[in-house]
């Protein structure tokens, strides 16, 4: 088990969870995904899925390398026996580096997470890593700008590719911006940003396990 600190879980709220997983230095240099939209105060309160009001509890630890899939569980199973989480509405996000840990949780624990939202993921994709995805029909959206010079935009549709190829009981969708470096999380993480009138986390409690 990771060790954590008080520090290293900002609550929201309680009932579901957000288990999002970052490159410290990309939270130490730019506060960046929702930990930025908590100390802004411009992360919604509650969300409406099905006409239900949902509140996540928002987890957000931090590694000294680049953590495995094994850890990402860990930090999971650790909330789970801490706080008021349903574990059947675990959802798991991240960017960069923890959006590679993202796919590397997905591929070894591919049952847990309700649904997950890797962010230019950097993880090398594989179709025998996907076909554990896609055998086990987690729900995934992933996010990545074409222009990305820092892990290329060719990983996501690797990931989604080979998903899809795989005969998913959910298909595999992304979104490619056209622009914006490395930095999709600040479009992708934002509330109002929606597509199909949903943004990302009301399409997260569209899924639960």
């Amino acid at each position: 088990m990771p060790k954590l600190s008080k520090r290293e879980f900002t609550i929201l709220n309680f009932v579901q969870c957000i288990v999002s997983f970052y490159c410290h230095a990309i939270v130490c240099l730019h506060n960046a995904f929702e930990t930025r939209l908590l100390k802004n105060k411009v992360f919604p309160p509650n969300f409406v899925s099905n006409g239900k009001n949902y509140s996540f509890i928002v987890v957000a630890p931090q590694f000294k390398g680049w953590p495995t899939g094994a850890d990402v569980n860990a930090v999971i199973d650790y909330a789970i026996a801490h706080y008021r989480v349903d574990p059947t509405m675990v959802y798991v996000a991240g960017l960069s580096m923890g959006g590679g840990a993202t796919w590397k949780f997905a591929t070894a624990y591919p049952a847990k997470a309700a649904a997950i939202v890797p962010i230019c993921g950097a993880q090398a994709a594989s179709l025998s890593n996907a076909a554990k995805i896609a055998k086990a029909a987690l729900p995934v959206w992933a996010f990545h700008n074409n222009d990305d010079p820092t892990v290329g935009v060719l990983t996501t549709n690797n990931w989604i590719q080979y998903i899809n190829s795989s005969t998913p009981g959910i298909t595999a969708v992304k979104t490619i911006f056209p622009s914006g470096g490395h930095d999709a999380w600040t479009k992708a993480s934002d509330p109002s940003y929606k597509e199909n009138n949903l943004n990302m986390y009301e399409w997260m409690l569209q899924y639960h396990r």
